[in-house]
């Protein structure tokens, strides 16, 4: 990820009552047996035994402000935390929520905390947040004139910390303006991690299960094949609850591939394909294009197209979201269209679908070598 690189450099900088932990955020991937994906993303999840588990909701973020300070980020946090996600509804991923530095003990051992201070300020919250920092992270926001320090399980197992510090006024509210992108997504980040690391505790699909395929991809074992066409390239896995089906949703996850001697993805191809395969295998699911949001991002480390969208069944009267996501493989020619959806009537849907973004980031293309 593009902010990768400083939250390494935060990491290294805060010093703390407790020692941070000095791991890159987002592990890479070793290209070896697909179940070790599980060990990428979890050294964040390591225990430590002298800490308690954190506790609170997991979308919920308390942030802890001079009353001066919070009249400044507030309109910026809650336009960058508490944004919309386009689902069958608009929903959002995190409530943002003030919290009280007299009450500290009570919610230091929440899952996601966010401190801002004003450098020039010797009010409560920016003197608290000074107190804990070293001479080098200070020299760092008084050279850049405004920094963000990251330090994972803090006072607790399985929390984020994240701190906010600026020069002055001025300078917080520009850097809380320009960095809107960079703090939700490490949020969002790492609440995806913390999703798929419990359902990694299960062991997904063997390696051997890939054999005729040209990827690999962590599925955990809940779930079931639910339709698979080799032949044509394309196969898709199904999480239903064997209880309670109407409090819990369906989770679909599918991979598509064709050789392409040349790179056909772009939103057009990654249309039209969608459209094809949803109908074909999906028992005529569709979507209308102007009702969708679409891309260039990142999947699993390479330059690809995202769509997301609302589908509906006209011939169950069925309806939910979803989400594509197309690369290209330069060496072996292949293009891929990985495509995620949930049905889910009875609740909100950006969770699951989220999870499910967790699983596609975990393919691992294959090498020549291994087909």
């Amino acid at each position: 990820m593009k902010y990768s690189l400083i939250i390494v450099f935060m990491i290294t900088v805060l010093c703390v009552s407790c020692k941070a932990e000095k791991k890159a955020f987002n592990a890479q991937i070793v290209r070896k047996n697909i179940n070790q994906i599980v060990n990428a993303k979890s050294e964040i999840f390591k225990i430590d035994s002298r800490k308690p588990m954190a506790w609170g909701h997991e979308q919920t973020i308390y942030v802890f402000a001079d009353s001066d300070v919070w009249k400044i980020a507030e309109p910026y946090l809650r336009y960058s935390l508490e944004r919309d996600f386009y689902t069958t509804e608009n929903e959002q991923l995190f409530d943002v929520k003030l919290g009280e530095l007299d009450n500290i003990e009570q919610f230091n051992r929440f899952k996601n905390l966010i401190f801002i201070g004003d450098l020039s300020s010797n009010k409560k919250v920016s003197q608290y947040v000074k107190n804990i920092m070293n001479e080098q992270a200070i020299a760092s926001v008084q050279n850049r004139k405004s920094s963000m320090f990251l330090n994972n399980n803090l006072w607790a197992n399985d929390q984020m910390v994240l701190f906010l510090m600026a020069t002055n006024a001025n300078e917080l509210k520009s850097f809380l303006h320009n960095n809107t992108e960079i703090y939700f997504n490490m949020f969002k980040e790492r609440f995806i991690n913390r999703i798929v690391f419990k359902s990694q505790k299960l062991d997904g699909y063997k390696d051997s299960f890939f054999k005729e395929m040209p990827f690999k991809i962590y599925i955990p074992e809940t779930y079931r094949v639910f339709k698979r066409d080799l032949d044509n390239n394309f196969i898709s896995f199904l999480w239903r609850s064997r209880e309670n089906q109407e409090d819990n949703p369906d989770k679909y996850i599918s991979i598509y591939w064709e050789n392409a001697t040349e790179n056909p993805i772009d939103d057009k191809w990654l249309i039209e394909k969608r459209k094809d395969l949803a109908w074909k295998y999906y028992d005529e699911d569709e979507f209308n294009i102007e009702d969708t949001i679409r891309g260039q991002r990142e999947i699993g480390e390479k330059d690809g197209w995202f769509l997301f969208g609302r589908w509906q069944n006209k011939k169950y009267y069925m309806g939910g979201a979803f989400r594509s996501y197309a690369v290209y493989d330069e060496v072996l020619k292949i293009a891929y269209l990985i495509d995620t959806s949930v049905y889910f009537p009875a609740g909100y849907k950006i969770k699951y679908l989220l999870e499910l973004e967790g699983i596609v980031e975990t393919i691992i293309l294959k090498e020549s070598g291994e087909l």
